[in-house]
């Protein structure tokens, strides 16, 4: 299908589903049963949404609520992908300026962070110069698990010959959902140029929505770890577990992958189980399309719909499935964390902040100890606040650095409200687009959050 939607496309795309009443789609998928519409109803508001000159575009939230999965096309006895035209939408209206900022702008600016120089970094193998292969496992990987990227990193330079080179940084994808397709490929550009200067090695995935993402930029030979994992030999575990899978939906198109990790599976003496829909027909885990951004309440139930009647360990290959099962109380664990961590107790998904401070971390240790590059110390302003709090905090997406900016930015300009009884301090800071309040105390060596929040305004 073309550029989405013109009046023509959109009654050709209906109308394979024009006689729908099986809903086979609805069964599998939460976000088209959470609205309660058949298909052509959806493709029909997504057009009127769009063509909409003046007024309010009352399906913005719909058309944000997809997580661009697919799992429709593959369900659908016709073949009928929403996704494709809502992705269509979200493109077009980004481009003419119909698409709130606040959408995705936490994910998009999530995004740049990764690609950042605070966690973006590539090097050849230690002492070489040049490189047969490169290992890009992605930003989500590093940002959940940093640990298990240096194992199997290191795993990866014993393992093969002819030089592993490391590249950390984010694909992309999360322009591409957020129909930012300028930024998209302003992304893909940078990382092709980073490849190229490293010779145009093999590239090693880990993550199966990198691997098809890197496909459309870079002409070179791409391939999954779990192949690698399998012509060399997959390390043992201590204790083989019981597993039920969760596919990967970046996987959907993939067979060769998907077969690949049942493989390592069964030499890992793990008992595998199958969910209702799997392979090519799992669902999305909630993380796909930014959903968990744009509609809390609707990826939630993706989420749910996932780990729902499931009483033993979730097994991904995918860091956003594995971190929102654990989120939302799941066992899940990651095929390489089961691989290179072995019996460790099972962890949490990290919260946004940490997230971001892993991958910086993850770049300054790796540069220190396989580069011998040294590093600059990182000095942070000390911030301690009550759980509660913290889980408010994530839930209202204001991670922690931009609360130290409130309060270094306060105490610098000498600029903040302070309750004499109390000590109490309040102050304010707009940064980007989003304006920031924080409550604060000293406390020690640094100061205790009491209190924040934020709003899209501008105080003159």
């Amino acid at each position: 299908m073309g550029p989405f939607p013109n009046q023509e496309e959109a009654i050709r795309e209906a109308s394979r589903c024009i006689d729908c009443q099986c809903m086979e789609c609805a069964k599998a998928c939460a976000f088209i049963a959470h609205y309660k519409r058949y298909p052509k109803l959806y493709l029909r508001e997504i057009y009127n949404n769009l063509s909409i000159a003046l007024g309010n575009h009352t399906s913005n939230t719909l058309i944000n609520s997809c997580a661009l999965c697919s799992q429709c096309e593959v369900v659908c006895p016709n073949g009928l992908d929403l996704g494709k035209a809502i992705q269509s939408a979200r493109n077009r209206m980004v481009k003419t300026g119909k698409m709130p900022p606040t959408a995705f702008e936490f994910a998009v600016d999530d995004m740049r962070q990764a690609n950042s120089e605070h966690s973006f970094f590539f090097r050849h193998e230690p002492e070489t110069s040049s490189s047969r292969y490169l290992f890009f496992p992605g930003c989500q990987l590093g940002a959940s698990a940093p640990d298990t990227v240096q194992k199997t990193y290191e795993w990866l330079t014993e393992t093969l010959d002819g030089g592993v080179a490391f590249m950390h940084g984010c694909c992309g994808v999360m322009a591409r959902w957020a129909g930012e397709e300028e930024l998209y490929e302003k992304t893909q550009n940078a990382l092709k140029e980073a490849w190229e200067a490293l010779g145009k090695p093999q590239i090693i995935t880990a993550c199966p929505t990198c691997h098809k993402t890197l496909l459309e930029s870079i002409d070179g030979e791409i391939k999954d770890i779990w192949h690698i994992l399998l012509e060399k030999g997959v390390p043992a575990i201590e204790k083989p577990l019981p597993l039920t899978m969760h596919d990967a939906c970046g996987a959907r198109y993939m067979n060769d992958t998907r077969e690949a990790v049942r493989a390592i599976l069964k030499n890992l003496g793990c008992e595998v189980h199958e969910p209702g829909y799997t392979q090519d027909r799992t669902p999305c885990c909630g993380y796909g399309g930014l959903v968990q951004f744009s509609n809390t309440e609707v990826a939630k139930e993706l989420t749910e719909f996932c780990i729902r009647d499931i009483d033993e360990t979730r097994l991904t290959y995918c860091m956003g499935c594995r971190d929102r099962f654990s989120k939302a109380g799941a066992r899940a664990v990651h095929l390489l964390e089961l691989i290179f961590e072995g019996e460790k107790e099972v962890r949490k998904a990290p919260g946004y902040s940490l997230r971001q401070d892993n991958r910086e971390w993850l770049k300054r240790r790796m540069l220190s100890e396989l580069w011998k590059e040294t590093q600059q110390e990182v000095i942070r302003l000390k911030l301690t606040y009550d759980d509660d709090l913290g889980e408010l905090l994530e839930e209202r997406l204001i991670l922690e650095e931009d609360v130290r900016k409130v309060i270094t930015d306060s105490l610098e300009s000498d600029c903040f409200i302070e309750e004499k009884k109390t000590g109490l301090r309040i102050a304010h800071k707009q940064i980007g687009n989003v304006t920031y309040w924080v409550y604060f105390t000293p406390e020690d060596e640094g100061y205790r959050v009491r209190r924040a929040y934020s709003h899209r305004m501008e105080i003159l």
